[in-house]
């Protein structure tokens, strides 16, 4: 199995160090499904007893049966109002990158339930909403030194379940979207990521952390990422209209 140290080896030569920036991508839920969690038609209302006793520790809940089902009934009301489901950080290929994996490819780093955290190759998925924030080579590197080291590290539902509630220790194992992905952007000498443990942060507030910041780059460059411009207009185009506009990466 590599280890970090490898997977760093691996990876480096494969992202843009003088990009300038990061990519957090964020997945929008959608006002159907939040419609159905909101009126327990999803058929996965099971999932909102879990967390539920996930937030109360379980005991209480199953010793007091109205406890519980009032406390899963608040769950529903409270994931039914959530804005976003996913978020992940993205890297901008080099040219080494792209001539290995695809010109069309970016690094995603991610958590879900079935892959733990992981890195993968893969293309721009035009249902998450992109940002791009400032990032030098060096945020870069520390940016993907801490992915490489925590690949593989498992995903945990119970820790997902109490953020909003009892989140508890920081330091405790087990990762989800949005902690991770606030760990990571503790790189980025930016404030906003700084204040606030990152268990105690959901998706949505990260979402508007990061529309907040100021590492954030203008609107108009980050809807898209510039490798979708670069497979349409070629790479000088986008160098001569995009890359120009970009704000200097020193911090």
């Amino acid at each position: 199995m590599s280890t970090p140290k490898d997977l760093y080896g691996e990876f480096v030569g494969q992202i843009d160090l003088n990009a300038g920036f990061v990519y957090v991508a964020f997945m929008k839920e959608t006002a159907e499904y939040g419609a159905l969690i909101r009126d327990g038609l999803t058929g996965r209302e099971h999932v909102n007893d879990e967390i539920a006793g996930d937030v109360v520790g379980g005991g209480l809940a199953s010793k007091i049966p109205f406890f519980g089902q009032l406390m899963s009934k608040v769950v529903q009301s409270f994931t039914a109002h959530l804005q976003f489901i996913h978020c992940e950080v993205v890297f901008q290929p080099s040219e080494n990158g792209k001539q290995r994996n695809g010109h069309d490819k970016l690094l995603a780093v991610f958590v879900n339930s079935n892959e733990n955290v992981d890195m993968k190759w893969r293309k721009f998925n035009q249902k998450y909403i992109w940002y791009c924030l400032r990032a030098n080579s060096e945020d870069l590197k520390n940016m993907l030194r801490f992915a490489c080291k925590t690949r593989g590290e498992p995903y945990s539902a119970e820790l997902r379940n109490k953020t909003a509630t009892y989140p508890g220790s920081e330091n405790k194992a087990g990762w989800y979207c949005s902690k991770h992905v606030a760990t990571m952007l503790r790189a980025l000498p930016c404030e906003m990521f700084h204040l606030n443990r990152t268990n105690t942060i959901t998706v949505d507030e990260l979402y508007h952390m990061v529309d907040q910041c100021d590492h954030k780059v203008s609107a108009g460059f980050s809807k898209t990422p510039p490798i979708v411009y670069e497979n349409m207009y070629g790479k000088d185009a986008v160098n001569e209209i995009l890359y120009a506009k970009r704000p200097q990466t020193t911090n």
